[in-house]
């Protein structure tokens, strides 16, 4: 296998088709997640469930979604909830609410699919939007909580503010040496702190 493609258009055509199978794949994941819960509905068997996380965990945690596939294993739409079997962590079968969804499946079963089909597990729980960090805002957000904790509670061993007067050294040579636009790399800047 290639590790990259040079070519622009055989690289452009590349990644759309990488797009449109991922769209696929999730589909088909989806559609393996509620047989497995539909199985264990009808047959109050999880083994599949059970080899289904099981083959995700081995593919990989993050480009199959696995904890939001647990997630949805768990939910009030699916008869297993989290525990051991043979030794291991994973989902096994809860009676009670297999008891609920057998009842439902009963009353009208092509309403109880599309039910649990419904919300597919890949969008249930949406990752939360990278925000990235700022090490200076968060140093000072640090700082002022150290101030008002030492103003509030100056006598309590559990407020430990030592070395404060260091990390506002720091910042404050920071913000000198950026101001006079010795900073100019990442090296010049660790070696000009030092």
């Amino acid at each position: 296998m290639e590790l990259y493609i040079a070519d622009k258009k055989k690289a452009s055509l590349y990644v759309r088709e990488t797009c449109k199978s991922l769209r696929g794949l999730e589909a088909r994941l989806h559609v393996a997640a509620v047989t497995c819960s539909m199985h264990a509905v009808l047959y109050g068997d999880v083994t599949m469930a059970q080899t289904f996380l099981s083959g995700l965990d081995n593919a990989g945690k993050n480009a199959m979604r696995l904890a939001a596939l647990k997630q949805w294993f768990i939910s009030d739409r699916c008869p297993f909830r989290w525990g051991k079997h043979g030794g291991v962590a994973t989902v096994v079968y809860d009676k009670t609410k297999a008891d609920k969804l057998i009842a439902k499946h009963k009353a009208d079963p092509e309403e109880f699919v599309r039910d649990m089909a419904e919300v597919p597990f890949y969008n249930e729980n949406k990752e939360p939007e990278f925000k990235g960090f700022d090490l200076l805002k968060a140093l000072n957000v640090a700082i002022a909580r150290a101030e008002k904790m030492s103003i509030e509670h100056p006598d309590d061993p559990k407020v430990d503010v030592t070395g404060l007067d260091d990390v506002k050294a720091i910042i404050a040579k920071h913000k000198t040496i950026s101001a006079a636009g010795a900073a100019s790399t990442p090296a010049t800047a660790a070696t000009s702190l030092n």
